[in-house]
């Protein structure tokens, strides 16, 4: 009875002693290297291992820009929530048995493939600047941040990420993208790739959209409300829909087939790029934030930039319009004698700057004769008499908010839903502009 009592003590004691002595393979000897810098291989010796018991407690783990090709042994890091592995050599990367991991930045390495289905408590994924050309996210729910850009994808599926706050997948060959499940998303970045149609209609909390070089040719912004940054340059865009957004600050459009560019109601525009388009008339003189302008390679007949504020303009660029022989400015005789803030406006030589160029606003008398409002006061239907055809009927609030728009039915105008007050009506024809102000009792 004695014998077999320390018999079982004997193999008890030889059973806890390998288990504390288990070790796990380390083959990468900078990775090792690594956990060694990081007090996590206790033995401090490069040998090709490191105790399971070291790393199987260790919740965050950052190895980045240390050359490591292989972070084999990464498996039997069991509590590990965040990995960070970027800017190293990896090809293949592991992480199927780190089921805690919540965060995992693998950016800047050589991956081909990472299978990420088993880490669905994952709420960052940054893998740009890698050789994906595959990535699988339908099984991380509570993914907020996925950063893949500079990769080889050709299709993404984000319907089921709904909670994703932020989108990079620019720089690969994605055709389809659909976010329009993906209603919490404040950032979109889907430059560089083939996408030819892009529904942000429910995406109503973007505040930074970049779609540029893509085939999209119809893009909706109305709904994004809070949008501050537009890029959506070198696309093949002829409708562009912008609607009332007072904080909008960037705009890229440059480089698409765009012919209408309504931004009266984008009052908060500085930089303003809209060259290489088939633009006939802008109007920027509402934009009284604007710093930098850039319209050339257009088709432009019309050009209204006398937005009170042409002193803080920096940078302005209308060349190459041939057909523009008038750009309404602030002060005609500074600008057309080269002198500040015009020093450096740049346009062709055959078109000069005027207060007045005849196509808009109140002292537009020889257009403004042509056309007659009646009732004015109005109180319910408005009648417009014109001798020219006209194209379109913008009506503003006095605080140049677009309360309505009409394409037709001249003759017989309602004005039943707008409130007591004062309005600007602005009718276009193909002569160009007239404002007149226009009271609803």
């Amino acid at each position: 009875m004695i014998k077999n009592y320390f018999f079982l003590k004997l193999i008890l004691c030889f059973l806890i002693g390998n288990i504390n002595a288990q070790n796990t393979a380390i083959p990468d000897a900078n990775f090792e290297q690594a956990l060694i810098d990081l007090n996590i291989d206790s033995d401090g010796i490069i040998n090709e291992s490191v105790a399971t018991a070291d790393i199987s407690s260790v919740t965050s783990l950052s190895v980045n820009n240390k050359n490591i090709s292989d972070l084999t042994g990464i498996e039997d890091f069991s509590s590990l929530t965040f990995l960070s592995c970027a800017s190293n050599s990896l090809t293949t990367l592991n992480v199927t048995e780190n089921v805690a991991l919540s965060v995992l930045i693998c950016r800047n390495n050589y991956l081909s493939n990472l299978d990420v289905s088993q880490n669905t408590n994952l709420y960052l994924l940054h893998c740009f600047n890698n050789r994906l050309t595959s990535l699988n996210v339908t099984q991380n729910t509570s993914l907020s941040d996925l950063k893949c850009y500079n990769n080889q994808l050709t299709e993404l599926d984000v319907t089921l990420n709904t909670g994703l706050n932020v989108l990079n997948c620019s720089d690969n060959q994605i055709e389809n993208l659909d976010v329009t499940q993906n209603t919490q998303l404040t950032n979109l970045v889907c430059s560089n790739n083939l996408i030819t149609e892009l529904n942000i209609s429910q995406n109503t909390w973007i505040n930074n959209l970049s779609c540029s070089n893509n085939l999209i040719t119809s893009l909706d912004v109305s709904q994004l409300l809070g949008l501050v940054n537009l890029y959506c340059n070198d696309n093949q865009l002829v409708n562009l829909v912008m609607g009332q957004n007072t904080v909008l600050s960037t705009f890229y459009s440059f480089n698409n087939q765009i012919s209408d560019l309504d931004l009266s109601q984008c009052p908060s525009i500085t930089n303003l790029n809209c060259n290489e388009n088939q633009l006939t008339q802008i109007d920027v003189s509402l934009n009284t934030s604007l710093l930098y302008f850039r319209c050339n390679n257009n088709e432009l007949t019309v050009l209204n930039v006398r937005n009170g504020l042409n002193s803080q303009i920096a940078i302005f660029d209308a060349q190459n319009n041939t057909s523009l022989d008038c750009i309404q400015v602030d002060d005609e005789t500074a600008a057309n004698d080269s002198q500040a803030p015009y020093t450096n406006w740049l346009k062709d030589a055959s078109a000069t700057y005027a207060e007045d160029c005849g196509y808009l606003g109140l002292k537009s008398e020889a257009l403004e004769d042509t056309i007659t409002l009646y009732p004015n006061p109005v109180t319910n239907i408005l009648t417009i008499d014109s001798t020219v055809e006209l194209i379109k009927v913008e009506i503003y609030s006095s605080l140049g908010t677009k309360v309505k728009v009409i394409y037709s039915g001249f003759d017989a105008l309602s004005m039943n839903e707008l409130s007591s007050g004062i309005y600007i009506i602005r009718l276009e024809s193909e002569y160009g502009f007239v404002s007149k102000q226009l009271v609803k009792k």
